[in-house]
């Protein structure tokens, strides 16, 4: 009898144990950890726009930033009780409608410079933070040797493995093409071209066709390389029209990124990004610039 009692408090004492312990790590950590508890249709994210990243800046590189005022960037952000979420919070939170932390920003690449390997990703892993990069496909397919350097699907599969997301940016479209007779150029993913050798201008269905086999194709270029795709784009130049979006849907995709300013909420698939890989555009402008998106 005195042994029965005994094993019978011993189990109380365990299982009373087990619960104090249970309460302290869910009053520590809370039902979803870090998670606004605003409603879902009021809560805003921040999206971010670089593009190429070297030791030193220029000012004839418009859109590289020096690897200092990045890094003061991610300082800056973290200060001011930012939270850099990854591409898949932010895709559920535009999708799905699941909540993001307050104050949450999502860094982006434009490009697939490598600098983006050498230099930004190095920086956001210090930080514990990633972001996403997207990829023009014929520049890491093709080597150019008056470019600058682009990813290799190597250090792509790499970046995948550790955090950071990889996306299209269209496979050969990123440029400016002769879009009148008289070759006045425009962004070539956005406009019907003129075509020489054929003395006339595209056709709607070849415009229309030329378009969906681009953006298809870099689909299935990372589907291949990296094995998934997932419907998620940054527009060349932020230049598009409807039949670009009907096109990109038919191929899959889903998520556009534009270079309009302002928030993002959910349900709106075309993304508004702040263009902070100005050239010495300190962490204190950075912040000045987002408190005045709406």
């Amino acid at each position: 009898m005195r042994r029965t009692f005994s094993n019978r408090y011993s189990f109380l004492s365990v299982l009373l144990i087990a619960m104090v312990n249970l309460l302290f790590i869910t009053a520590c950590t809370g039902p979803i950890s870090g998670v606004s508890k605003k409603p879902i249709d009021e809560q805003r994210v921040i999206a971010l726009m670089y593009h190429d990243v070297a030791m030193e800046e220029s000012a004839d590189r418009g859109a590289t930033i020096s690897l200092e005022k990045f890094k003061e960037h991610l300082s800056t952000l973290k200060d001011n009780g930012y939270t850099i979420i990854n591409m898949e919070q932010f895709y559920d939170f535009v999708h799905h409608g699941k909540s993001v932390p307050d104050k949450s920003v999502v860094l982006t690449f434009d490009d697939g410079y490598q600098s983006f390997y050498s230099l930004a990703y190095p920086a956001l892993k210090e930080e514990g933070a990633t972001a996403s990069v997207f990829v023009i496909g014929e520049s890491s397919d093709m080597f150019n040797p008056d470019a600058l350097p682009h990813l290799t699907w190597d250090e792509m599969r790499e970046l995948d493995k550790n955090g950071m997301g990889v996306y299209n940016h269209t496979y050969k479209s990123h440029f400016y093409g002769p879009a009148t007779i008289d070759g006045q150029m425009k962004p070539a993913l956005a406009y019907p071209l003129y075509l020489a050798y054929k003395k006339r201008m595209e056709t709607p269905d070849e415009y229309k066709q030329r378009i969906y086999s681009d953006m298809a194709f870099m689909e299935k270029r990372l589907a291949n390389e990296l094995g998934k795709s997932d419907g998620i784009m940054a527009i060349p130049y932020g230049s598009y029209n409807e039949m670009v979006i009907e096109e990109a849907e038919k191929a899959g995709i889903s998520l556009f990124f534009t270079t309009k300013e302002g928030l993002n909420k959910t349900g709106e698939h075309e993304v508004y990004r702040l263009n902070a890989g100005r050239p010495n555009y300190s962490g204190d402008q950075l912040m000045a610039s987002i408190n005045t998106l709406k």
